[in-house]
């Protein structure tokens, strides 16, 4: 306590007991153009030159290339070693689970598993959009199975339209990712409490 006393009267010293030592060295004034004058000048140049047109219309066409095929997930393979493993989707809270209403329906510790409330009621079924050997075949299975498609490569919509289904994107491989599935065709499932994941060879 002492010592921060000390440095508090130090620094109100200082304060107290400042002097202007006046200039030092040349000073220049400011001439640099305000920001937001410099971006609506560009904006008007290029209004008026037709570039913003231009850039606006670009922007559109790279928007729509990239909904119509989006980038491929990285690192899936077609299924080469056919594999089946099971997850347990339990996880723990760190905090409780509170409804708007203020309502805990969970607190703090306890492991929760999601299909203790809900139920997945579609197969997902994963694969490269680009092979027309796993499309084939995922179109088959949605037939014999209620399942969603989900592409790790390829176009959607192209293929919707083509097959009169809906076809999905894993979007940055979001799912991929999370359940480590590395080949396709793959297919997860619920089983139970747990995730069946499923690397098929076709």
């Amino acid at each position: 306590m002492k010592i921060k006393l000390l440095a508090v009267l130090i620094l109100f010293s200082d304060l107290c007991f400042a002097k202007n030592f006046g200039l030092q060295g040349t000073t220049y004034p400011i001439k640099e153009e305000d920001l937001l004058t410099v971006i609506n000048r560009e904006l008007l140049h290029l209004e008026q030159t037709g570039k913003l047109k231009e850039l606006n219309e670009q922007f559109s066409k790279n928007a729509l290339e990239t909904a119509q095929r989006p980038k491929p997930v990285n690192g899936i393979i077609r299924t080469i070693e056919p594999s089946q493993r099971r997850i347990d989707p339990s996880q723990t809270l760190d905090t409780d689970a509170i409804l708007p209403s203020g309502q805990v329906i969970a607190r703090a510790g306890s492991r929760i598993n999601p299909f203790d409330r809900m139920t997945l009621t579609k197969h997902l079924i994963f694969i490269n959009g680009d092979d027309a050997e796993q499309v084939e075949w995922a179109v088959g299975y949605s037939k014999k199975h209620r399942s969603k498609i989900v592409l790790t490569q390829g176009e959607p919509f192209k293929l919707a339209k083509k097959n009169s289904l809906q076809f999905y994107f894993d979007q940055s491989g979001f799912l991929t990712t999370r359940w480590n599935i590395q080949q396709v065709p793959a297919v997860v499932r619920q089983e139970g409490r747990i995730l069946l994941i499923e690397e098929i060879k076709i």
